[in-house]
């Protein structure tokens, strides 16, 4: 299968050129598997209570190959759930996402590309921002690890590393700051800015 998560990436680059069609939403599929190597898959935890709220804006830039993209999201999370939506570069509502006990639902705009779904947007947010022993029982693969040090996120397998996930200082103050994903076995990177916002 199709490593998912580029696929989501790709076409939210794609967005930055193309015409809305319409705006009435649509489901989203959220079956499909998240590889983050050739050999290692991420399926979604079952929902549980965070370390803490957090209501955050976040602006995402990255590359994929040769290619660059830029999008923005806001993200709600408390003990009950995480809602997300996601902006395309021009302010349009893209998708809405929600996760919670029940599990996961999601709708996007019907002009939005079928390679955006909701699965890997929560793959990127819990690598990034969970606690590392949730991650790691999320791995499926080869001998599957998740190594944490002050600044600094490896998820590998026996093959290898196959993400790399950057703090400014350390992931408990994350959410403040600037993160930085890199996925070496599919070669695209990811930067996350957030910005907590005060109730």
């Amino acid at each position: 299968m199709t490593y998912q998560r580029l696929t989501f990436l790709a076409c939210v680059f794609g967005l930055i050129l193309a015409l809305a069609a319409c705006t009435t939403p649509s489901p989203s599929p959220l079956q499909e598997e998240v590889f983050i190597s050739p050999d290692l898959r991420f399926e979604l935890p079952p929902w549980a209570k965070p370390e803490r709220p957090v209501e955050a804006a976040q602006v995402l830039t990255g590359r994929f190959g040769d290619k660059s993209f830029s999008f923005q999201a806001r993200l709600s999370l408390n003990e009950q759930r995480l809602k997300v939506v996601g902006l395309d570069p021009l302010g349009r509502r893209v998708i809405d996402i929600l996760w919670d006990s029940h599990g996961v639902t999601a709708t996007r705009a019907a002009w939005a590309p079928e390679g955006l779904r909701a699965k890997n947007v929560l793959a990127d947010i819990v690598i990034a921002y969970w606690p590392g022993e949730i991650v790691e029982s999320a791995l499926i693969g080869e001998e599957p690890l998740v190594s944490d040090v002050v600044g600094r996120r490896e998820l590998s397998s026996k093959s290898g590393d196959a993400v790399v996930v950057s703090y400014t200082t350390d992931r408990l103050q994350a959410w403040n700051q600037l993160v930085k994903l890199s996925n070496v076995a599919f070669d695209y990177e990811l930067t996350i800015r957030s910005s907590e916002i005060k109730p």
